[in-house]
């Protein structure tokens, strides 16, 4: 439906490929089209975070809308497919490497300037896992570069 995505370097972060929720809904998204609600039930997520999830990986061109539809109660459902073919993350002289490979057979590495970006986040990202996360995370905010 719409074009392979490029990953968004502004919405890019470690933790949607480390974060338990995201990572899940990828790899069911590279399974196929698969709309919100089903992927809440058959990934146990609750639906809120569910929608947030997808959100953030759709903004971070890690995954885009592969079909539209009405259901039968007139509600609008997307159906989401990934647009990563191969993620490979690594930790280096002390700095988070993120390599990826696009379907669109497109390539993308960026590594961060700073592994450790601690206090307030001022990009909204919500830790749902319950387990009170890391303060501030690893923002992923240093080089970035496509081929």
């Amino acid at each position: 439906m719409e074009g392979e995505g490029v990953p968004n370097p502004q919405f890019l972060r470690l933790e949607l490929f480390t974060d338990i929720y995201a990572s899940k809904i990828l790899a069911l998204a590279a399974i196929g089209p698969c709309g919100a609600q089903e992927m809440s039930r058959k990934l146990d997520i609750p639906i809120a975070v569910c929608y947030r999830r997808i959100k953030e990986l759709e903004k971070a061109g890690l995954i885009r809308v592969a079909q539209r539809y009405l259901n039968r109660r007139g509600k609008r459902v997307n159906l989401y497919v990934t647009n990563v073919q191969e993620a490979k993350i690594e930790f280096v002289d002390g700095h988070w490497r993120v390599h990826l490979i696009m379907k669109s057979g497109s390539s993308y590495m960026w590594e961060d300037s700073d592994v450790f970006s601690l206090g307030d986040r001022e990009d909204g990202y919500e830790d749902d896992r319950g387990d009170g996360g890391e303060p501030g995370g690893n923002d992923l905010n240093g080089r970035f570069g496509g081929n």
